[in-house]
Parts: C-alpha cells; structure tokens; sequence
C-alpha cells in the first residue's frame, strides 16, 4: 500500500436539532441526480461489499453519529493508496 493520508474536517450543524449522519461510500461512478426506480439496479451482493472494503481507497472516522444542536464534530478523511510495484526485466506474456 501506499503512504496513509489523513485530512482532517467538520461536520457542522447550524440548527436547533440534532443531526444524524451515516456516511456511504457507493462503487463506481454513478448520476447521484438520476432516478433509479427499483432496488434491483442499486443492490450489491454482500461479497461485492466485502471486496470493496477490501480494496477502499477512501474512509471516513467516525462512520456514523449525531452531530448536537449548533455544534460541529471533527471527522478525518482517510485516504490509503494501493501502491503498485513496477516490475523490471523481460516476460513471456506479450501485451497488447
């Protein structure tokens, strides 16, 4: 893996009630403004979960809490690059 990140930030509330948050983190690139009518088109299978946990590049602490009334609560994004190593010399699989 690469060198670990963190970039720390606030979650803000400015109003006179308690906020809760949950923080997602969807794979792939999607249309957040597009309508995607059934669930059958957002389901991922528990091991697709389990890959993406696996191979997440960018995390958030905490995950999930409640932010109180005209409070703010730190939070620290967390970012782990893979770091892929460059192999040197000659192979016997020709590419493309």
């Amino acid at each position: 893996m690469g060198e670990r990140k963190e970039y720390p930030a606030f979650l803000v509330n400015n109003g006179p009630q308690p906020a809760a948050f949950k923080m997602n983190f969807v794979a792939g690139l999607r249309d957040l403004e597009e309508d995607y009518g059934d669930d059958s088109e957002t389901f991922i299978s528990p091991a697709a979960v389990g890959k993406e946990l696996e191979e997440r590049v960018l995390t958030v602490e905490p995950l999930s809490g409640t932010v109180g009334p005209y409070e703010q609560l730190p939070i620290n994004f967390i970012c782990r690059p893979k770091k892929f190593e460059k192999k040197e010399g000659f192979s016997d699989v020709a590419e493309d």
